[in-house]
């Protein structure tokens, strides 16, 4: 019998506590759910091998375990695992996380059985900071990460999307954007069902954003994409707002990323207009980007185009 869910769990030289503690929070999963609507896909990434007898204690789990031989990166080792699991849906739970309530997977697959058929459903999650401590995350379509949310195979399938070697801190950016972009079938779990550990360390290697924006603008340009010259005004005001928000941690970079998105796409792309400023001046009016000063965008899109 095909399963209903499959979960994928990525795991790279962790303490194998983190790992322990993520198959628990799986495996004590209560309310009216089987088993064996679901199982779990641990795809080892080139770090030591584990020895599984020591999760034999997780005996309600249909467990499978995969050793990788050569180190991928991040988002490979979750398309590894979307490759070799069957689920009609696939959700992905990192090692250091966990599902948050006992709950969790009856919300879930309840709301897959009721709501079938969808390309994606967004559930609510918690965001673990040791700055901040706990930080509620209501689903949101805008969200790109992968945290709490179940994807539909077949529609994944049908844009034939699949991660990109390239990327590492934002796979999930480039795998989200795209699916949601193609739909509006969406079904929102207003219940709390993951926990994340956030890693800020990603949030500075913004000339890696740019690289997945480009990658994603191909996708679009590859699919026709209406009124792509407008997509690509937002997507470049988008990384010249992030980077003011949150300071490079490689300028060079990150210019040399924009410049190849504008010589890419060089038909699409208008230059400087009046109306360009007037677009940015409107991100700025409230929202994450709220207050920047944007005075110097004409000099920097003049110095990126001559990159």
């Amino acid at each position: 019998m095909r399963k209903k869910l499959s979960i994928i769990i990525p795991f790279e030289d962790q303490d194998t506590a983190d790992l322990t503690n993520a198959l628990a929070s799986i495996n004590n999963q209560s309310g009216v759910i089987s088993f064996k609507e679901f199982d779990v896909h641990i795809v080892n990434n080139s770090g030591k091998p584990l020895d599984m007898k020591q999760f034999a204690i997780f005996d309600q789990l249909d467990l499978h375990y995969y050793e990788l031989k050569e180190k991928l990166t991040y988002g490979m080792v979750l398309q590894y695992g979307v490759a070799r699991s069957e689920g009609e849906y696939f959700l992905f739970l990192d090692s250091a996380d966990l599902l948050n309530v006992t709950m969790g997977l009856h919300y879930l697959i309840q709301t897959l059985k009721q709501r079938g058929s969808r390309a994606l459903f967004l559930a609510a999650y918690i965001e673990i900071s040791p700055e901040t401590n706990f930080i509620p995350h209501q689903p949101d379509v805008n969200d790109p990460s992968l945290y709490g949310k179940v994807f539909q195979r077949a529609f994944v399938k049908s844009l034939n999307l699949k991660f990109k070697k390239e990327l590492v801190n934002f796979a999930d950016l480039y795998y989200t954007r795209i699916i949601m972009n193609y739909t509006k079938d969406i079904i929102l779990i207003n219940e709390y069902v993951y926990c994340h550990q956030s890693r800020p360390e990603a949030q500075g290697q913004i000339h890696e954003k740019a690289l997945a924006q480009r990658l994603i603008l191909e996708k679009f340009k590859e699919r026709r994409q209406p009124d792509f010259s407008s997509l690509l005004k937002n997507e470049l005001l988008d990384l010249y707002l992030s980077a003011k928000l949150t300071q490079p941690v490689d300028q060079a970079a990150f210019e040399l990323e924009l410049s190849k998105i504008i010589k890419e796409f060089a038909r699409d792309w208008e230059g400087y207009t009046p109306g360009l400023q007037q677009l940015v001046t409107l991100y700025t009016q409230s929202g994450r980007y709220q207050g920047l000063d944007t005075a110097d965008l004409a000099a920097f899109i003049g110095k990126i185009e001559k990159n």
